[in-house]
């Protein structure tokens, strides 16, 4: 046998006849296996020798006085789940023996066929071993998965007061009457490309909170989705002045939201649709009123979204062929930062795409809390 460990095997045998005992363990013997076994012939003794010790591997009759197989296991799975557990019995029955294998035993082996019982030994422990080092090899993974995470949270964090200060600056800088051309080009260059890392920033910091903090966490306050998407267009044309930017209102569009949240929702929309159309086609914003709930759509023309990365495109990292350079420097978090807002709110977010009909997100949100999608037929 390929030794898995340093020191001897540890094995917990439940039986109470003292001459199957001693029978089993000089099988084991001449199997080679380096073993330690501690011998229990009841209930009682079974109990505490799981409480005193954690063991390798235990073995078990099924028909001790007072404790049947079945109950022997359930107690064994209790204390030691990840321990392989092997009847070696009498006579079982085929119903007996898969009835115990469903029920968590790793093997069985008859008394009268005891040459079985070294290999099944051998096979449990393998088995047991593959288990742990998966189970050792997932926890490592999730460990590294969330420092990353927790390190892309404090980075963009401590990222936020020196950027700020650059927009501040280039801001005040701006205000001056002095400046010629070139300089303001350059300072409004430095503005754009602040502006582009703050979003970064922001949404790598989303991303963290929602993947480590349970969801993204929203104040909702009386809104008006016009006024909101409205400003939203607005400073998106300062940014994208050769852009045509359309808006459509239509009926009521007070609610409850997050002004912040839904705010950065719906640019991260517009922008993503700027991002992802050619120059010289126009996007349109368009807000309706479908009573508890309201849609808002985001359009845009070009190239359509592949069936294949639209049945990924609200998971992280995920992003499309850009027309314009600027795409490509995007952390990819925009949409699935949307998908998590618009859930915070109980709300959901879609997309249809064709080469005719070009590219619509619809973001659908309940008014108030209680105003659910699924009496509005989803």
């Amino acid at each position: 046998m390929t030794q898995l460990r340093s020191r001897p095997l540890r094995i917990l045998l439940l039986e109470d006849s003292p001459q199957d005992a001693q029978l089993i363990e000089a099988v084991l013997e001449e199997g080679g296996l380096d073993f330690e076994l501690t011998r229990a012939s009841g209930q009682a003794g079974f109990k505490a020798a799981l409480a005193g010790g954690r063991s390798d591997l235990i073995l078990s009759d099924y028909n001790v006085p007072g404790f049947d197989g079945l109950t022997a296991l359930a107690v064994a799975q209790r204390s030691c789940p990840d321990v392989p557990f092997l009847f070696v019995s009498g006579a079982l029955g085929e119903e007996r023996a898969i009835e115990l294998l469903k029920r968590g035993a790793t093997d069985y082996v008859l008394k009268d066929r005891l040459e079985r019982l070294v290999p099944s030994v051998e096979r449990a422990l393998r088995e047991a071993h593959e288990k742990a080092e998966r189970k050792r090899a997932e926890a490592e993974l999730r460990a590294r998965a969330e420092f990353e995470q927790q390190l892309i949270g404090i980075v963009s964090h401590d990222l936020r007061n020196p950027l700020n200060a650059i927009l501040l600056a280039s801001s005040a800088v701006l205000k001056r009457d002095d400046l010629d051309a070139r300089v303001t080009k350059s300072i409004l260059r430095i503005q754009s490309s602040g502006e582009r890392a703050a979003r970064m920033i922001r949404d790598l910091l989303d991303f963290t909170q929602a993947r480590m903090g349970g969801g993204m966490r929203v104040e909702r306050k009386p809104v008006f989705l016009r006024e909101l998407v409205q400003q939203v267009v607005e400073e998106a044309q300062v940014t994208h002045p050769g852009r045509e930017l359309r808006t459509h209102y239509e009926g009521e569009s007070g609610g409850e939201w997050d002004p912040d949240r839904l705010a950065q929702a719906v640019d991260n929309l517009v922008v993503n649709a700027l991002r992802y159309s050619p120059h010289g086609t126009p996007v349109t914003v368009r807000t309706r009123d479908e009573g508890d709930v309201l849609t808002l759509e985001v359009h845009n023309e070009g190239e359509p979204i592949s069936s294949e990365l639209r049945a990924r495109l609200f998971q992280p990292m995920q992003r499309g062929v850009a027309h314009r350079d600027g795409a490509s420097r995007s952390v990819g978090l925009g949409l699935y930062i949307v998908d998590h807002i618009a859930r915070a709110h109980g709300g959901e977010v879609d997309v249809h795409s064709s080469r005719a009909e070009g590219t619509t997100f619809r973001l659908r949100l309940p008014r108030h809390v209680g105003a659910g999608l699924e009496s509005q037929g989803r």
